[in-house]
């Protein structure tokens, strides 16, 4: 359905069902005995798109797949734009392929690309804008991408050098109340639908796709307030999704229904300076991705990540599952091996904090390792213990070569239905950590069928409940 033909009772029950869900995006965390703290936002505000249309061929442009067609798609947006909002239109023209350069949208636009029809990023050669993304928007409101047809962005001969200047194939900067609905983007030189301080953004039934060794070919990078990303499909060369609160917070994201294949997963970071408060990831699916769920940051880079949670998540030949770390520099992880070779940090502005994170319901075979979890400890004036406050694991059940570590986290949760096997070693490793049992119920680790007490070191204290 495309926002522009909503009629007005349909556009009130679609916000009342994302209301809904939006409301109960805090659901799987109430099990955990500690819960998040803050108000719960309201849904993301769709755009309302004033009536009219804009055919692009009524303005010149041709789509026969040869022709630069960039003008004349920009007059359109432009004409739409002074008329106070309207539907850009990329109509099916037969071959359906709109050539076009560097193209800026306006408020009030949904910029529809219809089925069968293609708007195709020039080539590298023929691209005159350098570095400048494919759609760029700053400093708007009430805008669309929809229409059920394809984005390109031609981005094959542009990754052959991926330390060059690229475009991205969609950047929305400063804005808010932003959707994107039923389109397919695909082949961008580098990121695919990026976003810097833009709240209220909308994304659902979009497909995302780009060989699986292209060079930081994101998938979807929020940055801002009030997303909900949903009934999507990605496969990249990087990261499919990535929170970026490196120069404003991320707060109130919901990921729900999606199927992830080649790339990096649902990532926070690298850099979460100005933090992260209320994320849930829910009903997720993936298949041969090099990550799973992953949070990063690294000293000089780190800020406060809190009320996190993943719920309902199936991986299937995942490198490695879930993956938090305190020591990411350069592109990369840089822990220590040994975590009882990690000496404490100072804690200043800008250390990683991740306090209240929740998995329950994670399901995860064929991994290469199981997954890593490593806080820091920490020294200074009034500093935790560790960097790491409030870990909950639940319902897990992962198997791979290695196993799951967990390092530095106080209040560290196990429920009573986890189980975590590996082909050599431990199912479950602990170094650092501060224990509570998060129910009354007996909790054990399942190694290959055998109950294994887990030994802990230099821990504040150990609280542990069994009952037979």
């Amino acid at each position: 359905m495309q926002f522009a033909t909503r009629q007005a009772v349909a556009a009130a029950s679609c916000r009342r069902c994302y209301a809904k869900r939006f409301s109960n995006r805090f659901a799987p965390i109430a099990a955990a005995s500690f819960a998040f703290s803050g108000v719960v936002a309201a849904a993301p505000a769709l755009p309302v798109i004033p009536n009219g249309i804009f055919n692009v061929t009524s303005y010149g442009a041709v789509g026969n797949g040869s022709n630069t067609d960039t003008l004349a798609i920009q007059n359109a947006i432009n004409a739409a734009s002074a008329a106070g909002g309207g539907t850009v239109l990329i109509p099916d023209s037969g071959t359906g392929v709109f050539m076009a350069g560097a193209l800026n949208l306006s408020s009030n636009i949904n910029l529809d690309i219809a089925s069968g029809a293609t708007l195709e990023m020039l080539a590298k050669s023929q691209y005159t804008s350098g570095s400048k993304p494919f759609i760029f928007a700053n400093n708007i409101s009430n805008t669309e991408i929809s229409g059920g047809g394809t984005i390109n962005g031609n981005g094959s001969s542009w990754w052959t050098n991926p330390s060059s200047p690229r475009p991205f194939l969609v950047d929305i900067q400063n804005s808010s109340q932003i959707a994107v609905e039923n389109v397919t983007l695909e082949n961008s030189p580098m990121e695919h639908l990026a976003f810097n301080k833009t709240n209220n953004v909308t994304i659902n039934g979009v497909t995302i796709t780009a060989a699986s060794n292209s060079p930081n070919t994101d998938g979807i990078d929020p940055s801002g307030s009030n997303y909900l990303i949903e009934n999507s499909s990605i496969s990249t060369g990087d990261d499919d999704i990535a929170i970026k609160p490196q120069n404003t917070a991320c707060n109130n994201i919901v990921i729900t229904n999606l199927t992830i294949g080649s790339g990096h997963g649902i990532s926070i970071g690298g850099q979460t300076n100005d933090g992260v408060n209320g994320m849930t990831v829910s009903n997720v699916t993936f298949n041969g991705t090099s990550n799973g769920l992953r949070l990063k940051a690294g000293a000089g880079y780190g800020g406060l990540v809190q009320n996190v949670s993943y719920s309902n998540i199936q991986m299937t030949n995942v490198a490695m599952p879930i993956a938090i770390t305190s020591f990411y520099e350069n592109g990369g992880d840089n822990f220590p091996r040994d975590p009882a070779a990690v000496t404490a940090a100072t804690l200043n502005s800008t250390t990683p904090l991740w306090k209240n994170i929740v998995f329950n319901g994670i399901t995860a075979s064929g991994a290469s390792q199981d997954g890593l979890i490593y806080g820091e400890p920490l020294t200074g004036s009034g500093a935790p213990a560790t960097n790491f406050t409030g870990l909950s694991l639940n319902n897990m059940h992962l198997s791979g070569n290695s196993g799951l570590g967990v390092y530095y986290v106080q209040n560290l949760q196990l429920g009573s239905n986890n189980s975590f096997s590996a082909l050599s070693g431990p199912g479950l490793s602990m170094y650092g950590d501060t224990l509570t049992v998060a129910e009354p119920s007996t909790w054990a680790i399942v190694l290959l069928g055998i109950v294994v007490l887990l030994f802990q070191e230099n821990s504040k204290r150990i609280c542990m409940k069994a009952r037979t």
